[in-house]
């Protein structure tokens, strides 16, 4: 009986251990499943936070930087937009523009004064529009031939101020009109400012001589009045004007080459003489009848630089002085140059236009620059 007993209390301590690796095994198969929901879990929360925070950042961030605002470099009070050269304080739309220096300082796009706004500067601040107070005058404008009006600026205009006298009237004449006081071209002063202008609205080919004729008289005698009266022979009683093709657009003043500030020639002391030459020119002089024509005797020179000569007068000469240069010892010889092209530094004064020319300082002519045996303007 005793061992039957044993029998019976072994087989359930067994059976009771099965049922316990039973409950065991089901567990762990729940956990499988639950480990399995938080893979799912975790996959769905990082794809989505992830793309969501990317996205949102990267568009802040790049708004952001594209509407930075422009800036003022050079601390002139206008940001880069309007301000043409902004590491230049003193460019920008409110500077004064200083004409003549290839500088465009208050940012209108040209060097000078443009009133009329057409794009050219006026012909007074050194541009080349010659009515800056009608946009539709400038050298980009159609010409309308017969009008009588010069839309695209390519005529002569020569000018004669009367600020400095009471003339009212103004005209010119010349051997093109038989110098009949009458028969030249009228001058008109549209605005009143004591500056009359005659137009030529073909551009002239040929030199131009004339005189001015002011209230209906021919201005007063040009024999010593200055330089501007490049053909002059007091032998023969006359001293004209003379326009030269290039010399472009002129103002004048009645019966002088002086400007209004310039009434008296002494100002203008001391005189310095230029020459222009061969760059291997070693020795310059001047001569002529104050010294006896003697090649030696006249003043010497200073060299400035190859094939620049400066003489200087102090005091300037007191009356008009009639003289050629030497160069090396030879004398000029204008006679070929002046007949070939009377340019503006050969006023005939003494000449008898075959044989021989001089050349003349006139009293109130001030500094002067030449070209050797030319009468051309220095190059």
């Amino acid at each position: 009986m005793s061992k039957i007993f044993l029998g019976l209390s072994t087989l359930s301590l067994f059976l009771f251990a099965c049922g316990e690796k039973s409950e065991e095994t089901e567990e762990t198969e729940e956990t499988e499943v639950d480990t399995g929901n938080t893979d799912t879990d975790t996959d769905t929360d990082t794809d989505t936070d992830t793309d969501t925070d990317t996205d949102t950042d990267t568009d802040t961030d790049t708004d952001t930087d594209t509407d930075t605002s422009m800036t003022d470099a050079d601390n002139d009070g206008f940001e880069e937009d309007v301000d043409c050269d902004d590491t230049d304080a003193t460019i920008n739309p409110n500077a004064e523009d200083t004409v003549g220096d290839n500088v465009d300082q208050n940012c209108d796009g040209i060097d000078g004064l443009d009133t009329d706004g057409d794009g050219y500067a006026a012909v007074a601040s050194g541009g080349d529009d010659c009515d800056d107070t009608d946009p539709d005058r400038n050298p980009g404008e159609a010409e309308i031939e017969g009008d009588g009006i010069d839309q695209n600026c390519s005529s002569l205009q020569l000018h004669l101020n009367t600020t400095c006298s009471s003339f009212t009237t103004v005209r010119m004449t010349g051997p093109w009109w038989s110098w009949d006081p009458n028969a030249g071209p009228e001058a008109t002063d549209t605005d009143g400012d004591g500056i009359f202008t005659v137009e030529f609205e073909e551009p002239l080919t040929e030199a131009l001589e004339y005189k001015w004729i002011v209230d209906g008289e021919f201005e007063a005698d040009l024999l010593n009045a200055g330089f501007c009266a490049d053909l002059t022979n007091p032998n023969q009683g006359f001293a004209n004007r003379i326009w030269l093709p290039g010399d472009g657009d002129t103002i004048e003043y009645p019966g002088t080459c002086f400007t209004c500030e310039q009434t008296n020639w002494e100002s203008q002391q001391p005189v310095t003489i230029d020459l222009m030459t061969d760059p291997s020119a070693t020795a310059a002089r001047i001569s002529g009848p104050w010294w006896s024509w003697d090649p030696n005797a006249g003043p010497e020179g200073t060299k400035i630089t190859d094939g620049h000569f400066q003489f200087t007068f102090d005091p300037a000469p007191e009356g008009n002085m009639e003289f050629i240069f030497y160069v090396d010892g030879t004398g000029e010889s204008l006679i070929d140059p002046f007949n070939a092209n009377p340019g503006p530094t050969c006023n005939a004064i003494n000449t008898d236009y075959v044989n021989w020319f001089n050349r003349f300082w006139l009293v109130g002519s001030g500094d002067q620059c030449y070209e050797y045996n030319s009468c051309g303007a220095c190059p």
